[in-house]
């Protein structure tokens, strides 16, 4: 009893595994809120999400679309002091 060579296998025949639910849906999130501000520090956005979820009592999905919604209304955040 042998072992057959069957041959190999590529490394890119494994699809990417994307997002699903809400995975997913925080990633679009995240993305929009991203692309609406790219010139501000991630963390000056964070830290007005987290204040939102905290505020608000919402879902962080929720705070993120809020925080989009403000950016839209004109909203910036705050400049750090040096």
């Amino acid at each position: 009893m042998g072992i057959r060579n069957v041959g190999r296998v590529a490394a890119s025949a494994a699809p990417t595994p994307q997002p699903m639910g809400i995975s997913a849906d925080l990633a679009d999130a995240r993305q929009q809120l991203k692309g609406a501000l790219p010139a501000v520090p991630w963390d000056a956005v964070e830290a007005e999400v987290k204040k939102a979820q905290a505020e608000r009592s919402i879902t962080r999905l929720q705070a993120l679309q809020w925080v989009y919604s403000e950016v839209a209304a004109g909203w910036w955040p705050p400049r750090r002091k040096r």
